[in-house]
């Protein structure tokens, strides 16, 4: 039930996504020379989502959280 709405706010980003149990993964594709964009569209995903998150929702965990360029 949460995840519904979360799920809707990154395909309207356009942001691959992945969620099981209480962990949700993003992720984008993009070529070396545009990882500096890249960056910034997950953590303009990211802050609206955490902005559309309110209580008894489940929040964001910034301890847990990373940005990986592989």
């Amino acid at each position: 039930m949460y995840t519904s709405s979360l799920g809707v706010l990154l395909r309207q980003k356009s942001v691959g996504y992945h969620i099981y149990a209480d962990d949700t993964q993003l992720y984008i594709t993009a070529s070396p020379d545009h990882i500096d964009s890249a960056k910034q569209r997950v953590e303009e995903c990211i802050n609206l989502v955490c902005s559309r998150v309110s209580q008894p929702h489940p929040q964001l965990n910034q301890d847990k959280s990373e940005l990986p360029v592989l």
